[in-house]
């Protein structure tokens, strides 16, 4: 057990503005450390048409600056060559260094700066999906990489069953699914069902989301039923879900991309969150889980088996007996006419939610990490 308090060293190169999930997941993981650790360290990296940066993580993510504890921010010019500069100068300064990586890019820097340093450096990494598939030397050395890091940390433990399973691969393990800002996500008022029940989705809405099972599936309720988008959508793409729509096409509404932080106000008058999957073996992230949890939102889902380990049918979702789009209809329908079980599957959720907090799972990770011997 270390007695110097660890040193977190998010090795990540925030480039911002960015739309992506694994942005919002980190600024908030960044968050929720600095709230629980005394010494955490990350790189941000702001466009130069973000005059006032602070403020544009207030408006965006919900944090300011000060929440991000020791933030190195510099512009996106000669990103690489700062962000170089600054991780060896963490990792070098530190006197209990934890270097907290995603990417494998930045898992394999962090082994070669500890060999290079030879110092006592702890590399912790978060897994949120395999390597690449097909086997062979690729995946040889993906394991060779993680057998390398003090600790994993994965998102599902399916994953973890999927890699510790594997010869080689004895590191220490903690299964931390992805957290949700409950204080900016309560802030949604629970919608009480009438007479017209509106679905909604959001998210990246690309097919490999499933997004044309849902068009497919919506095409089948009656008209009492509407379809809300909130996310970012390609022109393709819209037309695609319309097309499957058939007649109810015209009950699709498209909101767009919206900030992370302005979610809760565009799902204002959403009934029942869409939770589709085009595939058993698709890894669905549960970040989408957990804000439909935090958001209070009774939800529909397809069957997938990672998505039952973290929460119930009939208490926080219905799943769909398949992954068909008459299925994931039939679901819907099952739960939009049943307005008592939807009610109280809001109010079980937001129960629920709690377990999926950022600082939950921060606390849950720097435990982990402060366990995980020299």
């Amino acid at each position: 057990m270390h007695t110097t308090p660890l040193e977190l060293i998010y090795a990540k190169k925030f480039r911002l503005p960015h739309r992506s999930a694994n942005i919002i997941q980190g600024i908030n993981m960044v968050a929720a450390f600095a709230r629980h650790a005394p010494h955490v360290h990350a790189a941000l990296f702001f466009s130069d048409s973000i005059p006032d940066r602070n403020r544009y993580l207030r408006e965006c993510y919900g944090v300011g600056l000060d929440a991000l504890g020791d933030s190195f921010c510099a512009s996106t010019r000669l990103r690489g060559i700062r962000y170089g500069y600054w991780l060896l100068k963490c990792m070098h300064a530190a006197r209990n260094p934890v270097v907290y990586t995603r990417e494998n890019t930045e898992l394999e820097r962090a082994l070669l700066v500890r060999r290079l340093f030879r110092k006592k450096i702890r590399v912790v990494h978060e897994l949120h999906k395999l390597g690449r598939e097909g086997g062979g030397r690729e995946d040889d050395a993906f394991m060779s990489l993680l057998s390398r890091a003090d600790g994993l940390v994965f998102i599902d433990e399916g994953l973890r069953e999927d890699v510790c399973a594997r010869p080689g691969c004895r590191v220490p393990s903690l299964v931390a699914p992805s957290g949700v800002n409950l204080d900016a996500f309560y802030s949604r008022t629970i919608v009480i069902p009438g007479p017209t029940i509106c679905v909604g989705y959001f998210g990246t809405v690309t097919p490999e989301k499933g997004v044309f099972l849902l068009a497919e599936a919506f095409s089948l309720l009656p008209g009492t039923y509407r379809l809300k988008f909130v996310g970012p959508v390609s022109d393709d793409v819209r037309a695609g879900i319309v097309h499957r729509a058939g007649e109810a096409g015209g009950r699709i509404e498209f909101a767009g991309y919206v900030q992370p932080a302005d979610l809760p106000a565009a799902l204002a008058d959403v009934h029942i969150s869409a939770v589709p999957s085009v595939s058993p073996d698709k890894f669905l992230s549960p970040l989408k889980l957990a804000e439909s949890l935090a958001l209070g939102l009774p939800m529909v889902c397809t069957p997938l088996e990672h998505l039952k380990r973290l929460v119930a049918d009939g208490e926080h979702c219905v799943f769909a007996r398949d992954l068909s789009p008459r299925a994931f209809a039939e679901a819907l329908i099952a739960l939009g006419s049943c307005p008592d079980l939807m009610n109280a599957m809001a109010r079980s959720n937001r129960s629920h939610a709690t377990s999926f907090s950022w600082d939950e799972r921060a606390r849950r990770i720097l435990a982990f990490i402060e366990g995980i011997a020299d």
